[in-house]
């Protein structure tokens, strides 16, 4: 086949799947729609679409390496012997059983790979144990590579080239290598106060070459007084509710009060609301934060319905 003949047949192919596309999308498409996509294809407005699909993939595609490298080194529940999870005992994750708690880490696996690896888990009986009737709670201590792109590609700035960006308890270093790949932040830095998870990070981080813009410091971020005032957007996923006990979690709080800067971003999973609710502070917090819009909330427009359900836990604000 020469190579005119190549290019006509992928080109036939691409029709024919267009074609495919308005025939069955909700019913077909009327005239109207139609016109609307003929003017979108006129204007090459799709060359800068697939440029950031292309790049999606790519970004993807180091993601899914990353992951692959952890699952050699970590746990299915990616948590460590050196590590003490903890029941909360107040707040929305306060009615969770241990005993019927399944830890897994979101980052690492996603909807199908929970189905395909942990479905005997999944359920059990109240009476006998036995792993089929009851839903079990599922709890992740990461942010899954969904959720990652939407932090980064919807909630904050586009443009992040002069801010610096830190995950408290960044654990195996989720958020740090979303915001590498998803982000054009200046510096990424993770507080973690476990030194196994520290060394998961340094590994990950060095093999694959993003210690020009990560930094992982092994410590208390109570310790980091000096330096917590110079970040822009702080990420608070779960961070403290299983591994601290309340009176703990309350003494960090007040401690991010007092040092975090003016009109820095805070994101946060779950809201403030009811993690100060629970804790019995929120008068005490409730000039400290604002809830805020996304940055790029067109992006947002993007997402599929049912898809954009899953960020619905997640929330930013900006300190006043």
């Amino acid at each position: 086949m020469t190579d005119k003949l190549k290019s006509e047949f992928k080109i036939n192919r691409i029709k024919e799947k267009v074609i495919d596309l308005l025939k069955n999308y909700e019913g077909g498409c009327n005239d109207k729609e139609i016109s609307s996509f003929e003017k979108w294809i006129a204007s090459r407005e799709y060359i800068s679409d697939l440029e950031k699909a292309q790049k999606k993939n790519e970004i993807e595609k180091k993601l899914d390496s990353i992951v692959k490298q952890l699952l050699k080194t970590m746990p299915s529940d990616a948590i460590l012997p050196s590590e003490n999870i903890c029941g909360p005992t107040s707040g929305p994750n306060s009615d969770c059983d241990m005993k019927h708690t399944l830890h897994v880490d979101e980052f690492l696996y996603d909807d199908d790979d929970l189905e395909k690896h942990f479905f005997e888990k999944i359920k059990y009986c109240e009476d006998c144990e036995s792993n089929n009737i009851k839903d079990t709670e599922i709890i992740s201590h990461s942010l899954s590579r969904s959720k990652l792109q939407y932090l980064f590609n919807v909630m904050l700035p586009l443009d992040c080239s002069n801010l610096k960006i830190l995950d408290v308890g960044s654990r195996i270093g989720a958020v740090l290598y979303g915001a590498y790949f998803y982000s054009n932040a200046k510096t990424i830095y993770g507080i973690e106060m476990n030194k196994e998870l520290c060394n998961v990070q340094q590994e990950i981080i060095k093999f694959n070459k993003m210690d020009d813009r990560i930094y992982v410091i092994h410590d208390d971020v109570l310790n980091q007084g000096d330096i917590i005032d110079t970040f822009d957007i702080v990420i608070l996923n779960n961070v403290f509710e299983f591994f601290l006990e309340s009176n703990q979690q309350i003494v960090i709080w007040r401690f991010l009060k007092n040092n975090l800067k003016k009109n820095c971003l805070v994101v946060t999973i779950p809201s403030v609301e009811e993690t100060f609710v629970s804790l019995d502070i929120y008068e005490e917090f409730s000039n400290w934060l604002k809830l805020i819009p996304v940055h790029q909330h067109e992006n947002g427009l993007l997402l599929d319905d049912d898809i954009e359900a899953d960020f619905h836990d997640m929330y930013l604000y900006v300190i006043k």
